[in-house]
């Protein structure tokens, strides 16, 4: 009677367990990646009191948050649901740490339009513009072409030689002191230097990158990313290795950023042969 019993159990569990295990696996999926999400965009833009603004429609939670409680502000959550949907519909890249960056200045364009009617859909709007800039950035977060001609090294690569055409006399130094491009501009192409200024000059920067046509646009953040090693060249050739890897990896958040884009451009001016490479 007991064997009857336990083979019983035995059989319902099996009977139920397919379809259960496969619901406990995409929770617990799901659940894994929400929690991966949040815990980055509780860092986006922590000096902006936008991104850490309470709710904006009725309920207690997050009204009192003041950047010290661990709640999300509602900002917060509409870019953490977009990461999300975004992860899920694309398996391919899912979610990759950094991305948050990269969509903030996106939601915060349409969520701060004083059009109601178009602010009101800056969740979708924000959306959908993520969408294409990743088709752009593809190749950049897809960690497994990290060998390949469109992985994140081979614009590293692309960086070094365009510099080199630029001003051989700085490729050089920094060639000889080992400091290469992986150690400070990693970050400055797959987060398109979001990080690296305050958010109207990554404005005015995404501005001029976006205009390009899609297949130019990282072309172009390469040709500004070179700029910016330019600028610095008297007090990288007086640096040494430490000191210059410290600068170029905490960027002088006042330079002019439209003098870097006129520079950007005369440089791709320059360098249109290196095209080919980039396309």
């Amino acid at each position: 009677h007991t064997h009857t019993h336990t083979h019983t159990n035995a059989h319902t569990h099996t009977h139920m367990s397919a379809e259960e295990e496969e619901a406990c696996r995409v929770y617990v999926m799901n659940r894994a990646l929400q929690d991966e999400i949040e815990k980055d965009t509780k860092r986006t833009w922590p000096d902006l009191h936008f991104f850490r603004e309470a709710h904006d429609f009725g309920g207690s939670e997050g009204e009192h948050y003041d950047g010290g409680t661990g709640l999300p502000g509602h900002h917060q959550l509409a870019i953490t649901r977009v990461l999300f949907t975004f992860a899920r519909l694309n398996p391919g890249i899912r979610y990759v740490q950094g991305m948050n960056e990269v969509l903030a200045p996106i939601y915060y364009v349409f969520k701060v339009d004083p059009t109601e009617d178009f602010n009101i859909e800056a969740e979708a709007d924000a959306f959908w513009c993520f969408h294409t800039l990743m088709e752009t950035l593809r190749d950049v977060y897809d960690m497994t072409q990290d060998d390949f001609q469109e992985g994140i090294h081979a614009y590293l690569n692309q960086l070094e030689c365009l510099l080199a055409i630029i001003d051989p006399e700085l490729a050089h130094h920094l060639v000889r002191q080992g400091v290469k491009a992986m150690y400070y501009a990693m970050s400055w192409i797959t987060l398109m230097l979001s990080q690296e200024f305050r958010l109207p000059d990554v404005l005015r920067l995404w501005d001029s990158i976006l205009a390009q046509d899609q297949q130019h646009r990282l072309s172009f953040l390469l040709h500004i990313c070179c700029a910016m090693v330019v600028r610095l060249k008297d007090e990288l050739l007086r640096g040494d290795f430490a000191e210059n890897l410290q600068l170029l990896q905490s960027y002088p958040r006042e330079m002019d950023v439209e003098d870097l884009i006129y520079l950007a451009k005369r440089l791709e001016s320059v360098t249109v042969c290196i095209e080919g490479k980039a396309a």
